[in-house]
């Protein structure tokens, strides 16, 4: 939050343009310029200025132009001599703050200049522009990144996530959907043992699931053995049943058919018996007659 002669942090709804609680503080003329586009001001700074930051949260008025999508204040600040790729205490990059806002056109302006790569993980957040826009689900800005050709789609953030993992962690189908769909992207790197699909599928993300079943990711059983059918059936999930019975999901090598461990019965009886009607649905069109329990009792 600009203006207010001192500081704090309140839980708040996340205005457009902004990706994270609000912070109060006192911004530097310069930053304030940036932020309104005041092109004018930007061009009378002097030495130094352009960079400087402002206090509490370390952001230059580069950071405060990205985040307002402002490319001309961006374009003049570069003319004055500012860095394009300073990061504040936090490592918090422009490019990284242009991609969490979604303001696409201020960074592919950024990510054109020299020394922006949006493959910075290192600092306090230990995540890069890519990371940061797929945990997000910016779709604008993981497009912005990859069209590039500066980012690294398989890049492991510090704590060894990739940015496809983060997509389909937190739900982002479109996100996952492009960055599966990058040249070179690997569909099976994950985080723990655990495959984006797998996590995809452990929390609930049936569109995600979609996106990577049809981007070619495999379906292989978590490391205790558990299918991700018998997952997604025990926890009552028919939109990751249904993309995992899908041709996609058939070609991954998910088995509609095939006597679930856990349970001891096919995936359509395990659906039966934990009166999940709406994976029974999506499983009665895939299973290929196995319409019987374990103990041979009809459904």
């Amino acid at each position: 939050q600009v203006g207010g002669g001192s500081w704090g942090v309140e839980a708040s709804p996340m205005p457009e343009g902004y990706c994270w609680d609000v912070i109060q503080y006192e911004p530097t003329p310069a930053c304030r310029a940036a932020m309104v586009g005041d092109i004018a001001a930007l061009e009378s700074l002097g030495p130094g200025e352009a960079d400087a930051a402002s206090p509490v949260v370390g952001l230059s008025p580069m950071h405060h132009a990205a985040i307002a999508g402002g490319v001309a204040a961006l374009e003049a600040l570069v003319r004055k001599g500012a860095s394009p790729s300073l990061a504040n205490h936090m490592g918090l990059t422009p490019a990284m703050v242009a991609a969490v806002c979604g303001r696409a056109e201020a960074l592919s302006f950024l990510l054109r200049q020299e020394g922006v790569t949006g493959n910075e993980v290192e600092g306090q957040l230990g995540r890069g522009a890519l990371h940061l826009a797929a945990a997000f689900g910016v779709e604008a800005s993981v497009g912005a990144l990859l069209e590039s050709a500066k980012v690294d789609p398989n890049l492991p953030a510090a704590d060894g996530s990739t940015s496809l993992w983060s997509a389909a962690v937190y739900g982002h189908a479109g996100a996952a959907q492009l960055l599966a769909g990058a040249a070179g992207a690997d569909l099976e790197r994950g985080m723990g043992g655990v495959t984006p699909l797998q996590a995809a599928v452990l929390k609930g993300h049936g569109g995600v699931a979609e996106a990577l079943l049809g981007a070619g990711a495999r379906a292989p059983p978590l490391s205790d053995g558990t299918t991700l059918l018998e997952v997604a059936i025990g926890t009552k999930r028919a939109t990751c049943v249904r993309a995992l019975v899908s041709p996609a999901g058939l070609k991954a090598g998910v088995d509609p058919d095939g006597e679930l461990a856990g349970p001891g019965m096919p995936p359509l009886a395990f659906a039966v018996r934990a009166a999940s009607a709406a994976e029974v649905e999506a499983l009665a069109g895939a299973a290929g007659g196995a319409w019987e329990g374990a103990d041979g009792e009809g459904l």
